[in-house]
């Protein structure tokens, strides 16, 4: 087997690796945008209770604001934890895409440097053939004088 073959079979080994990574991070980012979504949702509900609150800020009830202020704390409870859980996502997409990177880095050298062996080989291939042909040429010659 000559070189540039085995280095093929392991660029195609980290071609693999590439492609898994590559999957992660893909699945990483929908999880990602999906958990923004909710998030966006989560603060555009807690807004408009708000506006909701105040446009009826004419209710007398002790009890009723005292349910909805508790309601309004539990919804920004909840958005805080969604803010937290988005940057959490943010930071792991963020490595995930510095392991592709470093992945795909591995993968386009391993491929140039195939590239180079196989060149090389083709070089040496053809001195042989042009050494192979030149003897063939001095042996004709040598046959005819």
């Amino acid at each position: 087997m000559t070189r540039s073959k085995r280095i093929k079979a392991i660029h195609d080994i980290a071609a693999r690796e590439e492609t898994l990574v590559a999957q992660k991070v893909s699945d990483r980012l929908f999880n990602l945008q999906s958990e923004e979504s909710r998030l966006e949702q989560l603060t555009t509900y807690l807004e408009e209770y708000r506006e909701l609150v105040a446009s009826e800020s004419d209710t007398v009830d002790i009890a009723l604001v005292r349910s909805r202020r508790q309601f309004i704390e539990r919804l920004q409870v909840c958005v805080r934890h969604q803010q937290e859980l988005v940057e959490r996502l943010c930071d792991q997409l963020e490595q995930q895409m510095e392991d592709w990177n470093e992945v795909r880095s591995k993968s386009m050298a391993i491929k140039r440097y195939g590239d180079r062996a196989a060149e090389h080989e083709q070089v040496i291939a053809g001195r042989r053939e042009q050494a192979t042909l030149d003897e063939i040429g001095r042996m004709q010659f040598a046959t005819k004088t």
